[in-house]
């Protein structure tokens, strides 16, 4: 099944757990994505009630970054509702569930034949066969669909089935690795300032000025670098997250503690 049918309809996909990032921004205006965020506390005054499932839900994504209690009151009201469950799902994996909900499942062109004995019968168009880019493709594409401000990260994913629809391979680490090298060749610092903002804002063609040079096993190095950053950026979002769970619960440990001591 495909995830994107979940909001067919009018259906609703509820998040809870987990801190607003970079990665979910992107899906915070969507109507059918519900963010239930924050803290223990912001979780649990959304629990107290589970008629605050939104209407006509249909399913459930459920961070691993939450209590045991807290998740199973979430899995006990979803199959109430007879939503679909996600759960201890980390940050990453969130948001690439996220991005298969919204996105449309490409429809695969059929044809019918004529089979054995004058038989009518449907075959389904054989897969596209994507290609490797040519010299400068890459470094040339990131340039007319790239869009200031915006994360690489975040662009690197949207770019990358747009590569695909024109039949060309590459990964996220690669268009991640082409968008840093397009900013400084236009002076815009890695460090810039980011407005995450709901509304699309239009791509500028900017022209690029690299060098149209046969790839060498240094570029392969450099992708795959490029990858491993990816990659470590998902692993430090998550190891943030955990640091601020455990100082809550050492937060929560203590005040407790300190309520028993008053009894006592």
């Amino acid at each position: 099944m495909s995830l994107h049918s979940l909001i067919a309809n009018g259906g609703k996909v509820l998040v809870v757990g987990g801190t607003m990032n970079k990665g979910w921004e992107s899906f915070r205006a969507h109507p059918a994505i519900v963010f239930w965020c924050g803290s223990q506390s912001e979780i649990e005054r959304h629990l107290k009630n589970g008629n605050n499932f939104p209407d006509n839900v249909k399913g459930v994504v459920i961070s691993r970054f939450i209590s045991h209690a807290q998740s199973g009151k979430v899995m006990e009201e979803a199959r109430r509702k007879r939503a679909l469950i996600l759960a201890s799902k980390n940050d990453g994996e969130i948001t690439r569930i996220l991005e298969e909900i919204v996105t449309k499942p490409e429809v695969k062109e059929t044809h019918v034949v004529e089979g054995p004995h004058g038989t009518p019968m449907t075959v389904t168009a054989p897969e596209p066969i994507l290609r490797a880019p040519h010299s400068g493709e890459l470094a040339d594409f990131v340039a007319k669909n790239w869009t200031p401000g915006e994360p690489n990260v975040v662009a690197a994913r949207r770019i990358l089935p747009m590569m695909a629809a024109q039949g060309i391979r590459t990964t996220e680490g690669s268009i991640a690795q082409a968008i840093t090298q397009l900013k400084r060749k236009i002076g815009v610092g890695a460090k810039s300032p980011v407005v995450a903002s709901a509304t699309p804002v239009a791509a500028v063609d900017v022209p690029t000025v690299v060098k149209k040079s046969a790839e060498t096993p240094e570029d392969d190095l450099l992708k795959v670098i490029a990858d491993a950053k990816l990659s470590l950026q998902l692993v430090e979002d998550e190891v943030k997250k955990f640091k601020s769970d455990r100082a809550e619960y050492q937060r929560l440990r203590e005040k407790l503690a300190a309520l028993l001591k008053g009894e006592q």
